[in-house]
């Protein structure tokens, strides 16, 4: 055999499979959902430390920390324990049915109380929207005056909700 004919054989193989060779194609969906998301914590204590009775307009502070996704529109309620059913952030300290009213407040002028985020009512939330990072919001605390009580700690929890 000689090297032309072992050339056109192999030229001739080579086309015969080009032209039986076909192409098809498809595709799919591809996607991706990324869930809006908050978290929440408290802060310290809103402690107003030791006072005396007959004492009055006694102010103390904390903070709130809320962390919502980029984007993510947010209300911020607090309810007193003592006062579930209450919209406008009022409770009462209590010892043994003894209590002293208190108010939580949005703002250190006492202009706007804090409401809460539940079916009763979303009067006087805190809005906001999430970038991803922290919020620091300050939550400022009001007593008008100390009753004249027995000496003892009185305590409350204040329940912090978010809704996205």
């Amino acid at each position: 055999m000689t090297i032309k004919p072992l050339f056109a054989a192999l030229g001739a193989a080579a086309l015969a499979s080009q032209a039986i060779a076909a192409t098809t194609t498809a595709s799919f969906p591809a996607s991706i959902t990324v869930d809006r998301s908050c978290t929440v914590t408290g802060g310290n204590a809103l402690d107003f430390g030791t006072v005396g009775t007959a004492e009055t307009d006694i102010t103390a502070d904390t903070t709130i920390t809320v962390n919502c996704s980029n984007g993510t529109a947010y209300t911020v309620g607090l309810v007193a324990a003592s006062n579930p059913g209450g919209i406008t952030g009022t409770g009462n300290f209590n010892v043994g049915g003894t209590l002293i009213p208190y108010s939580l407040y949005q703002d250190d002028s006492q202009s706007e109380a804090w409401g809460n985020n539940t079916a009763a009512g979303t009067e006087n939330v805190k809005e906001g929207t999430g970038d991803g990072s922290d919020q620091v919001l300050t939550v400022y605390g009001y007593v008008a005056n100390i009753p004249d009580v027995d000496g003892d700690t009185y305590t409350d929890t204040v329940n912090i909700t978010v809704t996205y």
